[in-house]
């Protein structure tokens, strides 16, 4: 048999024993992403802390609280005089 010959059934050959002991590793790694990616879609049913729309779930005093660009926002045009706080009764686990 030819050299060349030889040497392309040898590349091919390694090549397909490689390919054999990895797709066993590639699969459980993609079955671990899986599983991960279904946990955390999981996870976010839980309450929503901030919708990012408006100051649903939100509590604070009217006046001094709003929402703009995806933001909660304070703000007064006169002085404050006590602080002025806002609040969710959401239970945050991982923030």
């Amino acid at each position: 048999m030819p050299k060349r010959v030889t040497f392309v059934i040898l590349f091919f050959g390694c090549l397909l024993l490689v390919a054999c002991c990895w797709l066993p590793v590639v699969g459980c790694l993609l079955l671990v992403a899986s599983a991960a990616s279904q946990q955390d879609t999981e996870s976010r049913k839980s309450p929503v802390f901030f919708n990012g729309n408006d100051l649903t779930g939100w509590k604070g005093n009217d006046g001094y609280w709003s929402f703009k660009d995806g933001a909660i926002v304070g703000h007064s045009e006169k002085n404050v005089p006590n602080n002025e706080y806002i609040w969710s009764d959401v239970e945050v686990k991982i923030f």
